[in-house]
């Protein structure tokens, strides 16, 4: 993928790595861990996480790919892609993830990267909300993300799947500047009653603890 290419070698700091991921280490018979056509990307942050993203071909067929899941482990854990971590914080941030690719199955692979590479300080930033580093509840840190647009006029968005519905998961727009992860600034009308989770530029993903998440 050009686009891998691109990430490496780009301005994305050197702590933040995308690869092609493939088992090894097992017989041939066993090494083929995902479907015919499936692509696992192997995204990591230097010391602090691990993240698998599981991609399938686009029914569209248009040679594309759609984001299937995405699992978040600790740097040293050996784990393949469908486990589970062993650690809390990073079982609820593969939760809040999980959350985001449900919301909008056609969410870019740049935006989510983009998005991931927020985690480089996940045990040092404090949540935007308590000003905590570890949640009150549960010890963990702030896994979950609000985007905040430099202009300050932004629009809340809650999760959406039908045009003309209200009071039942429909878009309503807000008066602050905070998109959740949980709506993942969706923004780009797809005429079917969905929007698009676009890669954002000019503002910046806060850190919030999941209770802080609406706070």
């Amino acid at each position: 993928m050009d686009y891998i290419r691109t990430f490496n070698g780009g301005g994305s700091g050197s702590l933040c790595k995308l690869h092609i991921w493939e088992r090894t280490g097992a017989p041939p018979s066993q090494r083929q861990a995902t479907p015919i056509g499936a692509v696992v990307l192997r995204f990591t942050i230097y010391d602090v996480l691990t993240t698998y993203i599981s991609l399938a071909p686009s029914c569209e067929g248009d040679s594309t790919f759609v984001v299937e899941s995405v699992t978040a482990f600790g740097p040293r854990e050996k784990k393949l892609p469908h486990m589970q971590s062993d650690y809390l914080a990073f079982q609820s941030l593969s939760q809040q993830l999980a959350k985001m690719v449900q919301s909008d199955p056609k969410v870019s692979i740049q935006a989510l990267v983009d998005l991931l590479c927020s985690y480089q300080g996940l045990f040092v930033d404090r949540c935007s909300t308590c000003e905590r580093v570890l949640s009150a509840e549960g010890h963990v840190p702030p896994v979950g993300r609000i985007w905040v647009s430099d202009r300050g006029g932004g629009v809340g968005i809650e999760n959406s799947t039908d045009d003309n519905s209200e009071g039942n998961g429909s878009t309503r727009g807000g008066t602050g500047s905070e998109i959740t992860i949980e709506g993942a600034s969706r923004n780009e009308d797809t005429g079917h009653g969905r929007t698009r989770w676009k890669k954002k530029i000019g503002g910046r993903w806060d850190p919030r603890h999941v209770t802080c998440m609406h706070g």
